[in-house]
């Protein structure tokens, strides 16, 4: 459902596809403390944020973003 909902959100609106592709392969994450669901479960400004193996939260967010890069980037192929 994030997934589905967040390709009509970049998939809409030009400037938002073109930021999100130009992450490239970039990993994104939601650098949130207190999101351990959605976020890494730590601040952007966390050492420990460098490290997936530090992680302290499953970054759902990132993940599905990750995934919409993708599949917009198949689809401008």
């Amino acid at each position: 459902m994030v997934v589905r909902a967040n390709l009509g959100k970049f998939g809409q609106n030009p400037a938002l596809r073109e930021f999100l592709l130009q992450t490239s392969e970039r990993v994104l994450v939601e650098a949130s403390p207190v999101d351990n669901i959605w976020g890494i479960g730590l601040a952007f400004d966390d050492p420990r944020a460098e490290n997936p193996l530090e992680w302290q939260g499953l970054n759902l967010l990132g993940f599905a973003l990750m995934e919409v890069r993708a599949r917009l980037g198949l689809a401008n192929q």
